[in-house]
């Protein structure tokens, strides 16, 4: 893991509004991934409804009220992803 880079937690994530987060992210330079830990592979946080999905166990769902999209937390080779956030 680079000094850009800093891997959060579901739980550092529990009730943290991600749009939010992504807006101050964004304000700092920095960005909200997944980031497979073998091969470093990252992949963008997930957008439904115009919104940053919200992390609930190995998935993500749409914020939006009356959506209700769900998708799993991405994979590489067969086993989840971390999220990260890093420098952009």
């Amino acid at each position: 893991m680079s000094d850009k880079e800093m891997q959060v937690s579901e739980a550092d994530l529990k009730g943290v509004n991600l749009k939010e987060t992504q807006t101050k992210a964004q304000e700092s330079d920095m960005k909200l991934m997944f980031k497979c830990d073998d091969c470093s592979k990252t992949y963008d946080w997930p957008l439904c409804c115009g919104e940053s999905m919200e992390l609930e166990g190995d998935n993500l769902v749409c914020t939006v009220e009356g959506c209700g999209k769900s998708i799993p937390v991405p994979e590489c080779d067969g086993h989840k992803c971390k999220p990260f956030i890093a420098k952009s």
